[in-house]
Formats: structure tokens, sequence, C-alpha cells
């Protein structure tokens, strides 16, 4: 009898059965709703970090904007070392520079959003 002693406590058991159920049930579905307001989560955080370290003059800053300079200013060099040999006839070496270009172009954006990002999402705003 011992064994179904959980069983004979009436409603409030089963409540709190039905209730663990559903709990467990819910949290092994990630629904839209749930991944939008974690999306909206994650922005804010990360505009917020953004803002917090916008204006610090730290070491990393100085780094972070040295690189960010580095990252997108070759990038911009590749595409002008491409322009030029495709205007000079050299089709096949120019090519295989814009192909390095489209490969490290994501990189590039997401270096340069990091660091431009909260200034330009500030101009939008406007």
């Amino acid at each position: 009898m011992g064994l179904f002693s959980w069983f004979q406590k009436g409603g409030e058991q089963v409540d709190k059965i039905t209730t663990a159920v559903i709990k467990s049930g819910d949290a092994l579905f990630y629904t839209a709703e749930e991944k939008e307001e974690n999306a909206a989560k994650r922005r804010d955080l990360y505009f917020k970090f953004l803002e917090l370290s916008r204006d610090e003059n730290s070491i990393k800053s100085v780094t972070r904007r040295v690189l960010a300079f580095a990252v997108i200013g070759q990038w911009l060099l590749m595409l002008n070392v491409a322009m030029g040999l495709y205007l000079f006839g050299l089709t096949e070496q120019a090519t295989f520079v814009f192909t390095m270009i489209q490969d490290v172009f994501w990189f590039v954006f997401a270096v340069g959003s990091f660091y431009f990002g909260a200034d330009i999402m500030r101009s939008f705003k406007k």
C-alpha cells in the first residue's frame, strides 16, 4: 500500500503531477515566440555592451580600434588591387583576388559591425 500512497492523496497531488508534466513538456519545445524574446534580449545586451565600451579609452579599446581599421583597410586595399588588375586586363588574377575578398567578407563585416555598429545604429535612430 505504501507504494501507491502518493496516488491516494487526492487533488493536490494530482495538480502537482499535472503541473510538472506540463512544465516538462513545455520545456521540450523552443517556440518562435521564445526565440524572438531571446533574440531581443541578446540584441539589448549587445547594444548595452557596445554603448558601454564605446567611450572607454583603455588599451582594449585602442586595440579594437586598431584591429577594426586594419582589417577593413586591408579588405579595401584588396578591393582596389582587384579592380586595378581587372582594369589592366589581368582578369585571371583579378578573379582570384575577388574570390579572396568574397571569402573574408563576413569576417570583415563582423569586425566592422562590432566596432562601428553602435554609432551606425545611433545615427539611424535620429
